[in-house]
């Protein structure tokens, strides 16, 4: 029967061949794998791999092997020193790619770490850049609010002022009916527009001593009646607002003329 082995092109490797000196070493060979033993009587160089080891295991421990192979026991060369060196080549090899791993992954380590705290950094920096822009959105909105409200309060505002100067039409007729009647001939006012700081000058120079006043807003509601008073009274107008006025001088029950003046506001 043929014997069960490994092919030729292959030799044993480190782990293999420590596995056979320790069941050398130990008094199990008998026991070991079959392939290995099979391997180790026909493959010369594994063989004498083996024999350099236990050589090593030997001198180290003082001790020989409790069992011996025949055909290895003829194998011993002065190989020894080849195989130390390779084996702390192997060694050192294994050591500083095991060092090199390290090194790479506690690197690696400490850039996704460094990434990642530039991600969170990065993330807080978007946020507060957004909160910003929508504090700055809010208070562009606000302003823009206040900015048509306050256009809106100064239309209202010219609005009502407006409003203030409007002439009243049924007066404005019946000042034309009265003016020309002529009924009094009224010297002051001579003109139409007075500040509040001024005073409206009341004076004619012919007709009764002392005359009625009642003044109406543009709206021809009363706002002041002045009994007798007398040729050249004059009217303070601080108490009036800005806008247009009409003024009516009686007689008794006699309406002697009717008149129009506006308060505007000093430049």
């Amino acid at each position: 029967m043929e014997k069960e082995t490994y092919k030729n092109s292959f030799h044993l490797n480190d782990l293999e061949l420590a596995r056979a000196a320790e069941a050398l070493n130990q008094g199990h060979y008998d026991g070991f794998d079959t392939k290995l033993k099979n391997h180790l009587e026909e493959c010369e160089a594994c063989s004498t791999h083996l024999m350099e080891l236990m050589d090593v295991l030997t001198s180290t421990e003082n001790v020989e092997p409790k069992t011996q192979i025949p055909v290895l026991a003829e194998q011993k060369t002065s190989k020894t020193k080849t195989w130390l060196v390779a084996a702390s080549i192997a060694a050192l090899l294994s050591f500083t790619w095991a060092w090199y791993n390290q090194v790479r992954f506690s690197s690696i380590e400490h850039d996704f770490q460094g990434l990642s705290s530039f991600s969170d950094s990065l993330a807080a920096l978007e946020e507060r850049t957004r909160l910003q822009q929508t504090k700055l959105s809010q208070s562009t909105d606000q302003k823009s609010d206040s900015i048509q409200a306050l256009k809106e309060e100064l239309l209202n505002t010219e609005e009502i002022i407006a409003s203030l100067y409007l002439p009243n039409t049924t007066l404005e007729e019946e000042m034309l009916l009265v003016l020309r009647s002529g009924s009094l001939n009224l010297i002051y006012p001579n003109k139409a527009r007075f500040f509040r700081s001024d005073k409206l000058l009341l004076q004619w120079n012919s007709g009764p001593e002392k005359l009625n006043l009642v003044i109406y807003n543009n709206q021809a509601v009363t706002l002041k009646t002045i009994k007798a008073i007398p040729n050249g009274y004059q009217l303070p107008l601080s108490d009036f607002n800005y806008g247009t006025y009409y003024f009516e001088l009686f007689s008794g029950r006699d309406l002697m003329t009717l008149k129009k003046f506006e308060i505007y506001p000093e430049s």
